[in-house]
């Protein structure tokens, strides 16, 4: 459950409980829009919860301060350009965190990747679907594109820990509808691997009403060409937008 809080404003103190189908980059746009101060509660965020908004919170509070003309750092470095700051730390390859906001900016800091759980099993799914595309290979059908692969491990590694993944790529439209419609419970490596693996699947399979629901409420990246073509054609919505 993520607890948002009005810090200032006509509704100074009061608190929400957003509900699975709101847009974290839009209520947080509401609250910069407006002017007013907010903050987030993560102590009883599920992972999933975690991964939707901590990106967003962190993007509009370097929005905040880019606006306000004040610096916002991140690995030694200021950006003026929210997708420039993006680019940086998705590309980094490193954690992010908040270190500072205040009334002289914001610094994102950066950590080493290395939690072991999420991260091991990050590896132990791609070692799977490699393995699984080759048999694909011998057995003479198309093997899933780069993006869909990556996309694979990240979803494996966040349903059996509970964690996001901070910056290793995506999120993209399958890794949001996997993890709507799989993200309230917890499973084992085995039981994930097998049903996100599976041809007809939310990560390999044609794409479904959930995948343009997503694509059009949520932020995507990282998403298979392809996939970006169709999800377009069929929602109206641009790649960024």
């Amino acid at each position: 459950m993520i607890r948002v809080k009005c810090l200032s404003g006509p509704y100074a103190g009061r608190s929400r409980f957003p509900a699975e189908d709101v847009n974290p980059p839009d209520l947080l746009g509401s609250f910069l829009q407006h002017g007013w101060q907010w903050e987030v509660d993560y102590s009883q965020a599920t992972g999933v919860e975690i991964l939707r908004w901590f990106r967003a919170d962190l993007g509009a509070r370097a929005i905040r301060a880019m606006r306000k003309g004040l610096q916002v750092s991140f690995m030694g470095k200021v950006y003026s350009d929210p997708m420039e700051l993006e680019d940086a730390i998705t590309y980094s390859g490193r954690g992010v965190s908040l270190g500072r906001d205040d009334e002289s900016g914001v610094e994102i800091t950066d950590h080493d990747l290395q939690e072991p759980e999420p991260l091991a099993l990050h590896r132990q799914a791609s070692e799977w679907i490699e393995v699984h595309c080759q048999e694909l290979l011998e057995a003479g059908k198309d093997v899933p594109s780069w993006q869909k692969k990556n996309a694979f491990a990240r979803t494996a590694a966040a349903l059996v820990t509970g964690l996001p993944l901070g910056t290793v790529g995506g999120p993209t439209a399958r890794e949001h509808a996997a993890l709507r419609q799989l993200g309230q419970s917890r499973w084992t490596f085995e039981e994930v691997v097998g049903v996100l693996g599976r041809e007809d699947g939310l990560m390999f399979g044609p794409l479904t009403d959930l995948h343009r629901q997503v694509w059009v409420e949520e932020f995507c990246f990282d998403d298979d060409p392809d996939d970006v073509v169709e999800l377009v054609a069929s929602t109206g919505k641009k790649l960024g937008l």
